[in-house]
């Protein structure tokens, strides 16, 4: 039996957008207020931003909401019958 949908930050879509809008890493990182570092984690997925964090980067990368919706993977749930 499945269950309701479930959405999950995707790192490769976050830096598909990022080079779709032309930043570099830097100049998103400097958008953002975080680290290159902390960019290049999270967009290798080392790193699941905080809900902050993902605000910060949405804002950097100019997001309009049907971005929001292609940054994240869709599942759906499945729970044992």
């Amino acid at each position: 039996m499945s269950g309701p949908e479930r959405r999950k930050f995707s790192p490769r879509k976050a830096a598909a957008l990022r080079k779709r809008r032309g930043l570099s890493v830097e100049q998103a990182a400097s958008e953002a207020l975080r680290s290159v570092d902390w960019l290049r984690k999270v967009e290798s997925g080392e790193r699941t931003p905080t809900a902050d964090e993902l605000f910060d980067l949405l804002y950097a990368l100019n997001c309009d909401s049907e971005d929001v919706s292609a940054l994240a993977e869709t599942s759906r749930a499945v729970h044992p019958a």
